[in-house]
């Protein structure tokens, strides 16, 4: 079975043109942001634990700072972040990955954020 298999079904408007970037967050990055969600919602707020012991006793919007201030400043949590998408994709993905790794990183950087602090 493909990882891929297990992923839900993303649906995005296929004749839109757009970056090739674009088409690969598409097609690829947000079934997986999808899927890993979980992982990624407990990993940055397990980090702000780590970092701030009075995290949970912040309110909703200190802690969504909070969250937004650790993924833009801490390099092992954003490292960490993309492992946990970059490490589900398929061998064919990867390759295409390699090619774009600079803007893609900036997209599941961003499309994190946006998941977990929004």
């Amino acid at each position: 079975m493909k990882r891929s298999e297990l992923l839900p079904k993303i649906f995005y408007d296929e004749i839109a043109v757009c970056s090739a970037g674009e088409r690969f967050q598409n097609v690829y990055l947000r079934g997986i942001l999808k899927y890993q969600d979980a992982h990624l919602r407990l990993l940055v707020e397990q980090t702000c634990e780590k970092v701030n012991p009075a995290f949970k006793e912040l309110s909703s919007m200190k802690q969504k700072r909070f969250m937004e201030n650790q993924l833009e400043n801490n390099a092992s949590l954003r490292q960490q972040c993309l492992g946990i998408i970059i490490g589900f994709l398929e061998e064919e993905q990867m390759i295409a990955y390699f090619e774009l790794q600079q803007d893609i990183n900036k997209r599941i950087l961003q499309m994190v954020r946006k998941r977990v602090c929004e």
